[in-house]
């Protein structure tokens, strides 16, 4: 079986005179000190701008279709609502982490962005690993 393209392609492709913002918020520590670079000394920043623009790539937009952005934030669900805000977007196209416990009783950031934001939004989820096929399978052959 042949996997679906990802969302954002089948969105770029559907309305040729879209735009795509690519954002990432780095997290702030309320109260440490948090640093500009990473533990082997790499620009946090620099780096997450580079990844962005290689995870856009294989979308070949001309330039004046993509933007890439490295936010900081307290609460990146916060700066995400007001960074599509003021760029007046149509629609966010978030990703949602596996599951956790913590994560379940303190809300996340996607669940944040869907609940508040003034226009559409899609959560996307990672697709399963195999290993986790397998566990998963094997778990539903044991009821």
């Amino acid at each position: 079986m042949m996997a679906s393209p990802p969302i954002s392609v089948r969105a770029l492709a559907t309305l040729p005179s879209a735009r795509l913002a690519c954002l990432n918020v780095l997290k702030l520590g309320r109260i440490t000190i948090d640093r500009t670079l990473d533990e082997e000394g790499k620009n946090k920043h620099v780096d997450r701008l580079v990844t962005l623009r290689h995870w856009a790539q294989p979308l070949k937009l001309d330039e004046n279709r993509l933007t890439v952005h490295v936010l900081e934030a307290i609460d990146p669900a916060t700066a995400i609502l007001e960074f599509a805000e003021v760029n007046h977007a149509d629609h966010i196209i978030i990703g949602a982490r596996q599951g956790s416990m913590l994560r379940t009783l303190l809300g996340s950031v996607s669940s944040k962005v869907a609940a508040e934001a003034g226009c559409s939004v899609t959560v996307a989820r990672p697709a399963p690993m195999a290993s986790d096929l397998r566990g998963r399978a094997s778990e539903i052959g044991k009821t």
